[in-house]
């Protein structure tokens, strides 16, 4: 589809909103360049959906409400042929590891260095026109490829605001990446991705560029 077709938002039986014809991406966020120089190769390994019931347990691409004028909600649901919740985070994580100096790969790759779970603790947005608040929880866990355990986990958190949800979710997005490639360049965090056992010392993570 044409990049330059018009987002349209259709409601549809059930009463959500989906995001439908001339497709743009609902959560979007500016990657940096992966680093020039990379060390070791994370994979992420899946994506659980942990959130409440209520604020998306029961489906993945649910993101929220969105209210008309007389305060009526309607779901915010992505539409699965286009996007994904858990593929956008997947990407989003490996992003920002690549833009730290740390490789990426995929699961069946022997010699990823660690395997990640990314765990969505939270993701929703409410509120009344104007004023919408969108917040995200995120657990990064570090696994080891060849016996799934947990070497560390890092947490990350965000929230924003705006007129709509897609505004406060530009937000948000654009805080976790930032908060992920700082994250990733930390060297307890560098060391896990790299496989080294916890307290030993790692290799001088890369400089990392800032996100854009």
């Amino acid at each position: 589809m044409s990049k330059n077709a018009l987002f349209a938002v259709t409601l549809v039986i059930g009463s959500s909103f989906v995001i439908g014809c001339g497709y743009h991406p609902y959560l979007v966020w500016n990657p940096a360049p992966p680093a020039a120089q990379a060390q070791g190769k994370v994979a992420v390994q899946m994506v659980p959906n942990k959130r409440p019931p209520k604020h998306g347990a029961e489906d993945v691409n649910k993101l929220g409400n969105q209210r008309n004028g007389w305060g009526i909600p309607f779901a915010i649901e992505l539409p699965a042929s286009h996007e994904t919740l858990d593929a956008d985070l997947a990407k989003l994580v490996t992003d920002a590891a690549q833009a730290a100096g740390i490789g990426a790969t995929t699961v069946q790759d022997k010699s990823a260095t660690a395997h990640l779970s990314v765990e969505i603790t939270e993701f929703w947005c409410d509120g009344y026109p104007p004023a919408y608040k969108a917040g995200a929880t995120l657990n990064v866990v570090f696994l080891d490829p060849g016996s799934n355990g947990v070497r560390m986990t890092m947490p990350v958190h965000a929230e924003d605001g705006g007129w709509d949800c897609r505004t406060g979710y530009r937000g948000v997005m654009k805080k976790l990446y930032s908060q992920l490639v700082t994250a990733f360049a930390q060297p307890p965090v560098h060391a896990a991705a790299l496989g080294a056992a916890p307290g030993a010392p790692a290799a001088p993570a890369p400089a990392a560029p800032a996100g854009r």
